[in-house]
């Protein structure tokens, strides 16, 4: 009777150490195990320009890293995000020629969510120029002129150019053209920066560009310098002063020999019109031009040097006549 319990009770044991199927959906160790998830939201973000008339940008990198979501806009300038239900999205926005931008919206009831960028301005052809003009002997006037053309794709017109000098901490705004929205150009004399600095002491001084849009963010360029100030006597040696001039006009000037390369310019300018007649790229080491056909009148005329990167040195005008 005791080995006939013994061996019921081993029966008992042996199977209440075998697992039992687990098929049951609401044990968390079945198979078949059903888990249920919240509803996945979709969630759609829209791309604009900061400015009227408020366009779509595409190739807009759009990341959320709390929700590990990355994604580039479309033509519509939208993207679609699914992502398990969140309180609120954060948004990272970055595209080439924009300001990158990162927000946090509370989350909208038709999951719908707007993005505006700014524009970066792109400063393009910076030129820094140097113009001495040689008066009178006893009297030389050295400007600077500087150009830069900016683009925007939000328009040129929420920007402010700005030329910045370290040294003196020198800044002047560039002046928008009349004719060309996208050209910026300004042009003053050298003692606006100091009145103790000579043409000699220009090339060690550093320009560069600042551009700023209307809410302030700013693009800028390197420090550039002008190379050097053409600070030459001119000599003109015809016409004269009040000369009569008959059949072709000769130009003539002494040669400055300069020891880089260079070329002369006559400026005319006929009078009471002030029309302006301009013969360039005369080359180095020629003293005489001979000019043929002018119209009867008065004209002045100026000699301009010129180095192959525009920088001018430049006499006084001498006022002569043209009879035929």
């Amino acid at each position: 009777m005791k080995t006939y319990n013994l061996l019921i009770l081993l029966i008992l044991i042996s199977l209440l150490s075998c697992d039992a199927p687990r098929e049951n959906p609401f044990d968390p160790q079945s198979p078949n195990y059903f888990k249920e998830e919240p509803d996945r939201v979709m969630s759609k973000i829209m791309v604009k320009h900061l400015y009227p008339p408020f366009n779509p940008i595409s190739n807009v990198q759009i990341i959320e890293p709390n929700l590990h979501l990355f994604g580039v806009t479309n033509a519509k300038g939208e993207i679609t995000f699914e992502h398990l239900p969140a309180d609120s999205l954060t948004l990272i926005a970055m595209a080439e020629r924009y300001f990158p931008d990162t927000l946090t919206f509370a989350k909208t009831a038709n999951n719908e969510y707007e993005i505006f960028l700014n524009a970066k301005p792109q400063i393009d052809d910076f030129q820094l120029k140097s113009f001495y003009n040689n008066i009178y002997t006893e009297l030389s006037i050295t400007s600077l002129y500087f150009s830069a053309f900016v683009t925007d794709l939000d328009g040129p017109f929420d920007i402010s150019v700005t030329l910045h000098n370290p040294e003196f901490n020198f800044d002047t705004v560039l002046v928008r053209d009349i004719n060309n929205s996208n050209l910026f150009t300004i042009e003053f004399n050298l003692q606006d920066i100091s009145k103790n600095l000579t043409p000699e002491e220009v090339p060690e001084l550093n320009f560069n560009l600042i551009v700023k849009n209307m809410n302030n963010d700013l693009v800028s360029t390197d420090f550039y310098s002008i190379k050097r100030v053409i600070a030459v006597n001119l000599k003109q040696l015809s016409p004269i002063t009040s000369e009569v001039m008959r059949d072709s006009v000769v130009f003539k000037w002494v040669d400055p020999e300069l020891p880089y390369g260079y070329s002369f310019n006559i400026v005319l300018l006929t009078l009471p019109t002030f029309k302006e007649i301009v013969y360039k790229g005369i080359p180095k080491g020629e003293t005489s031009f001979v000019v043929k056909n002018l119209s009867p009148g008065q004209y002045n005329w100026k000699l301009q040097v010129e180095d192959k990167l525009g920088n001018i040195c430049q006499s006084n005008y001498i006022n002569f006549y043209y009879e035929q």
